[in-house]
């Protein structure tokens, strides 16, 4: 994945699932995000390589997402 501030590479620095029981902050973060619809989730805490940004990403499947988007309708 590319930084969205400099467009350079980015590592995982951390990954989390809603289950994650150590650094619960950051799961935190992804029941706010798309709790309210999936509980099968992974947050990923990442860093850029270039201008050391950090950031983090909420991932889901694709299926949960399209019912997401149906729902939306």
């Amino acid at each position: 994945m590319n930084c969205p501030k400099c467009v350079g590479k980015t590592l995982v620095t951390d990954s989390r699932t809603p289950d994650s029981s150590n650094n619960r902050h950051i799961a935190n973060y992804g029941d706010k995000v798309i709790g309210w619809w999936c509980s099968d989730y992974r947050v990923r805490l990442r860093s850029c390589k270039r201008c050391r940004m950090t950031f983090r990403t909420v991932e889901m499947s694709v299926e949960d997402l399209i019912g997401a988007l149906e729902d939306k309708k």
